[in-house]
């Protein structure tokens, strides 16, 4: 069964976006991401009132480019698709058959909330549209494993590294893995060896 997506965007999400990161601005440091890593309108600061907010990203805000953007994912999605069935065969991994896909310009590159089956991804990443396809797939798999994620108390870098072994897994070559400063090395070895228990893996490198 294909996983469908329905996209969705507006400027008032993209104002919601923005104030909410702005919110996340001190998780981001406190987790050593580089300091432009979160998108915001040109001008914007943490003091920034929400008034304000509105009127620079109305200022920016041109439909088409999510129109194109939204086109060009339909477009591919039923090619990327198909590497899910293989997913779907891992045992307690949550799928759902569809997904509400939120675009903005203002944020990471990528969110999800996995409870809700909802992914935010922005389209101003300075990589090529192709890879938005692939933050899209990053997102889903987040939410496939966020109960053993919470479960066992993974941390934050490891559970990165552990979407990124499962994407080069499944969809080889279709999203570059991050560049993680921490040391992961215990989450590759947990993957090879125990591998496709994710249970099993989330346990061992959970906690601490």
């Amino acid at each position: 069964m294909r996983i469908n997506l329905l996209i969705s965007y507006s400027e008032e999400f993209d104002v919601e976006r923005v104030s909410e990161t702005i919110k996340r601005l001190p998780w981001y440091r406190e987790h050593n991401y580089p300091e432009n890593f979160a998108k915001l309108p040109a001008g914007v600061t943490v003091d920034t009132p929400v008034d304000a907010i509105a009127r620079v990203v109305s200022a920016e805000y041109k439909r088409k480019d999510f129109d194109d953007v939204a086109k060009f994912i339909n477009d591919q999605w039923s090619t990327v698709a198909v590497s899910f069935e293989e997913l779907r065969q891992v045992p307690s991994v949550i799928l759902r058959d569809g997904y509400t896909v939120l675009l903005t310009k203002y944020g990471s590159g990528g969110s999800y909330d996995a409870e809700m089956g909802l992914l935010i991804i922005n389209i101003s990443s300075k990589e090529k549209r192709e890879k938005i396809v692939g933050v899209i797939v990053h997102e889903i798999i987040h939410t496939t494993i966020q109960h053993f994620i919470d479960t066992y108390q993974v941390r934050h870098w490891r559970k990165e590294r552990l979407v990124d072994l499962l994407v080069d897994h499944f969809f080889t070559g279709l999203k570059k893995a991050q560049v993680i400063k921490e040391d992961i090395s215990m989450v590759d070895r947990a993957f090879e060896d125990l591998f496709p228990d994710l249970e099993a893996i989330a346990k061992v490198v959970g906690g601490e």
